[in-house]
């Protein structure tokens, strides 16, 4: 194997089912992963019915709209996770109230994932399971700052999915774009599909899944684990800093 400059280096089969297993540990991930495939979700990873006319919903939306450029470049996630932390601060909503808001808002994209993240994480407990419905979009961002509970994008994820994570458990039934994770102090986040580059960049503790493919490693990791590979096959790869 060449040498990466990152100090990352790929260890043995049989570390890597060792330390992998601490990923399928929570019965809620479990659920998620056997539905991965487009089969029933285990029922705990189920979530009430949605309410698009909810007054915690329509206050939310109307949060959301009042979020400008003039509170931060969208180039920013930090400056817009700010912006929406500050407004929902006041706001009163439930959990179920925030699922709407991913399929019906025109917002960018990237002020929407961070607003949607900063929702979540507001209100959501550790024994919480929230599933989102992207409708074919990309969202930027999402997850991002997650600390608990449980959250499932039913679909792709965009650029920095679960950004800045230091735990929870993190499910994207689908790709997800670069930098997957970056800035990861703790938790769990499992891509079913793709990744695109440096997946894990800056991490300091946590674990990352990738069950396909993934890009360029990510840089400067200094604690965590990222496993690449099949789970159905039992095919993976497992890359950790070196100690």
């Amino acid at each position: 194997m060449p040498v990466n400059p990152f100090g990352i280096r790929k260890r043995g089969r049989g570390d890597v089912w060792r330390h992998y297993a601490n990923l399928l540990r929570d019965d809620k991930v479990r659920g998620a992963l056997r539905g991965a495939d487009g089969g029933p979700m285990d029922k705990t990873a189920k979530s009430a019915a949605e309410d698009t006319d909810s007054e915690g919903t329509k206050e939310l939306m109307t949060l959301l709209s009042g979020i400008g450029r003039k509170d931060g470049p969208f180039l920013f996630a930090d400056r817009l996770y700010d912006a929406a932390a500050s407004v929902l601060a006041r706001a009163s909503y439930k959990l179920e109230d925030v699922k709407p808001i991913v399929k019906t808002s025109a917002a960018d994209p990237r002020l929407l994932g961070a607003f949607v993240s900063a929702a979540i994480n507001k209100v959501i407990s550790g024994s919480d399971v929230v599933e989102l419905e992207v409708q074919g979009r990309k969202i930027p961002y999402l997850g991002m700052c997650m600390s608990k509970g449980t959250v499932i994008i039913n679909g792709d994820g965009g650029w920095r999915t679960g950004f800045a994570m230091s735990g929870g458990n993190l499910i994207v039934r689908g790709d997800v774009g670069d930098m997957a994770a970056a800035s990861m102090s703790g938790g769990a986040f499992v891509a079913m599909r793709n990744a695109g580059n440096y997946a894990g960049s800056f991490m300091t503790d946590g674990i990352i899944g990738i069950m396909g493919k993934m890009g360029c490693e990510g840089a400067c990791i200094t604690g965590g684990r990222v496993f690449v590979g099949s789970i159905s096959t039992g095919t993976f790869s497992i890359f950790s800093q070196k100690s």
